[in-house]
């Protein structure tokens, strides 16, 4: 008899292995207007359904130094890759070191950018034929000039949303002056 009685309650609570949820189930609900460090996230951690989704900023070539540039307030010692939305340093410190390797970057982001601009310091130094061949090769447009004029046609590209790069020496690199 009293194994009949436990059976049975077993068999009436048909919810006691299910993965679903009952019907006085609910997500836990925060006092009103209380908030936790995890608000400004993005995520309601408590309800998780996705805050409003966010504008990511296009990046802006704000500055140039003699030796650094400022890209979205950041200020970036030596040169600099500057992509629509972000920018990293670039480890080349002449122009006779910019190489394909030292541009795989530009190869690699996905989307590729449609033009790259690059800002051979001071003064605008031609393409060396290396590189024409690689831009050739993975269909991106190349056009060189002076890191200064070179970042001013970057900051206009790229708010008109074009899919534009930027390479940039730093303001002071002057070149081969000797002209060897």
């Amino acid at each position: 008899m009293i194994q009949g009685r436990i059976f049975s309650r077993i068999r009436a609570n048909t919810r006691l292995f299910s993965s679903k949820p009952g019907p006085q189930s609910s997500p836990a609900q925060p006092e009103s207007g209380r908030k936790t460090p995890f608000d400004s996230l993005g995520y309601e951690l408590i309800d998780s359904s996705p805050a409003e989704p966010q504008a990511i900023q296009r990046a802006v070539i704000d500055g140039l130094g003699p030796n650094s540039f400022t890209v979205s307030g950041v200020r970036v010692a030596g040169s600099v890759l500057v992509m629509p939305f972000f920018s990293t340093i670039w480890n080349v410190d002449h122009f006779e070191r910019i190489t394909p390797s030292s541009l795989a970057l530009v190869k690699l982001v996905v989307p590729r950018p449609d033009i790259l601009v690059l800002g051979t310091g001071a003064t605008l130094l031609p393409l060396p034929p290396g590189l024409k061949e690689f831009f050739k090769d993975i269909k991106v447009n190349v056009e060189t000039m002076d890191t200064k004029n070179a970042s001013h046609t970057f900051n206009v590209l790229n708010q008109e949303d074009r899919n534009v790069a930027a390479a940039l020496l730093p303001v002071s690199y002057e070149g081969n002056k000797s002209g060897k």
